[in-house]
């Protein structure tokens, strides 16, 4: 059976520093993606972002989101879409 991944989601906003090198990080690795701007997220979406202390960027992947640049979560990514 083969699973076909969706691209991973970013978010982003304007004026910020890692929003900026995240995207070149995923293509980096190989990862195919998506870059939305957080204007666009709907209220639940931004809702349990906060619940869970989330700040930009946000991957969204494989049902997981994480904040930040995380290099091991990314790797993790990597693995899944080699």
């Amino acid at each position: 059976m083969t699973t076909t991944l969706l691209p991973v989601v970013l978010w982003t906003q304007k004026g910020c520093g890692p929003c900026v090198t995240a995207p070149a990080a995923l293509k980096r690795h190989g990862i195919p993606h998506v870059t939305i701007d957080v204007k666009h997220a709907d209220s639940a979406r931004i809702a349990n972002w906060r619940k869970q202390g989330l700040s930009t960027p946000i991957v969204e992947a494989s049902g997981r989101s994480y904040s930040g640049m995380d290099m091991d979560a990314l790797a993790s990514l990597a693995v899944d879409y080699a």
